[in-house]
């Protein structure tokens, strides 16, 4: 009887305020595209099983952008932080997903637009399902994202001391951090103030 196929799970936390910004960066046009649907139609290219965003209850233009788009929207009261929201959506995948150990979890910013297919599907491919591992696109020398961990690591997230953020489980655990290279510098480019948005379509219009 074959195995079934390991899945990786696409946490997307969107619960932010966008208040460097100024604006709803979230929702912003990028190439005639809005920056979350621009990130989500790249996920799903790259064949993750399923994705899952985390967004306020109160923002209704953000929850009306994600209609129709495939993504499984899990609503919230606002959370005190990053790591926070990353353990609302792994609490909800286990929940109705039933992961077991040879799956992972995908760590995508729902800020980083010009993220493709081809970064996430390098990661995916360099999986060692049932391995404890956490997988780091590298470019250039820097780290950027998405971070892509094993299931096992869903519930060390619920272990992270106050006022530490998920960063420190990659240097608690960092035996078990892999550096994955990539040729895209978009692992590198978020989206957080207005300078990052002037810089972002600068990007996009020197490619075209």
């Amino acid at each position: 009887m074959s195995q079934a196929k390991s899945r990786v799970f696409a946490v997307v936390p969107a619960a932010g305020h966008s208040r460097r910004m100024g604006q709803p960066k979230l929702l912003l046009d990028v190439a005639g595209r809005t920056v979350i649907h621009r990130l989500l139609e790249s996920l799903q290219a790259a064949g993750v099983a399923a994705t899952y965003v985390l967004v306020r209850k109160a923002d209704s233009a953000l929850q009306d952008e994600l209609s129709g788009t495939g993504a499984s929207v899990v609503l919230t009261d606002d959370t005190p932080d990053m790591k926070a929201s990353v353990a609302k959506l792994l609490a909800e995948i286990a929940s109705r997903e039933s992961p077991v150990a040879d799956d992972g979890w995908l760590l995508s910013p729902a800020d980083h637009p010009l993220l493709e297919p081809d970064t996430t599907r390098t990661l995916l491919s360099a999986r060692r399902p049932g391995e404890a591992e956490i997988l780091v696109p590298v470019h250039e020398g820097r780290r950027g994202h998405p971070t892509c961990f094993s299931w096992g690591f869903a519930e060390r997230i619920k272990l992270i001391p106050d006022g530490q953020g998920i960063n420190s489980l990659l240097q608690e655990q960092s035996e078990s951090v892999r550096e994955i290279p990539v040729s895209s510098s978009a692992v590198l480019l978020d989206l957080d103030t207005p300078d990052d948005l002037r810089r972002l379509r600068q990007a996009i219009d020197s490619a075209t």
